[in-house]
Order: C-alpha cells, then structure tokens, then sequence
C-alpha cells in the first residue's frame, strides 16, 4: 500500500511539473503575443503618423499649385484682353489711316 501511496504521489507530482511546464509555456506564448500585438499596434501608430504627414505636404503643395494655377489663368485671361484691345486698336487705326489717305488722293487729284 505503501508502495502504491509513493507511486501516485510520483504520478502527481510528475503531473504536476508537466501542467507547470505547460502553464509557463502558454504564459510566454502570450507575452509574445502581446509583445506582437504592441509592436504591431506602434507600428500603425507611426505608419498612421507618416500618412497624416505626407496627406498634409501633399494638401498644401495641392493648394499651392492651385492658386498658381489661378494666378496663371488670370494672368492669361488678362494678357488675351490686352491682345484683343491692341488688335482692335490695330484695325481701327489703319482703317483709319486707310480713309485718311483715300481723301488726301482725291483732294490732290
């Protein structure tokens, strides 16, 4: 009986120390997974960071180029009145200049 006490305290205690290895092995299994899910989660974060960053750059250079656009077609839109007054002016002042030498013909005629 003796004999059988010593050897299902054996059987227990072998138990026991196999349960603990595997309580210690899932325990680190864990840890890593939450070391993993942390790292994972501060890489996001900074990956996050870096879009924000780049979506602001991107936004202002965006807005830059828009008003130098405008700039652009006001300036073009001003340029091609100018050249519409210069063409006009243009042939008014030769249609003009065209009579005038009309009349001085007849008069020395």
């Amino acid at each position: 009986m003796r004999a059988d006490l010593e050897s299902i305290q054996a059987e227990f205690a072998k138990a026991e120390t196999e349960r603990a290895a595997e309580i210690h092995s899932l325990k680190r299994r864990e840890a890593d997974a939450l070391a993993a899910r942390r790292n994972a989660s501060a890489a996001v974060a900074q990956r996050l960071d870096t879009l924000e960053t780049d979506l602001a750059d991107t936004t202002r250079k965006l807005h830059s180029t828009i008003i130098q656009n405008k700039a652009l077609v006001k300036a073009n839109k001003e340029f091609q009145q100018q050249l519409h007054r210069h063409s006009e002016n243009k042939k008014s002042s030769s249609s003009k200049g065209s009579r005038g030498g009309r009349h001085k013909r007849e008069e020395q005629i």
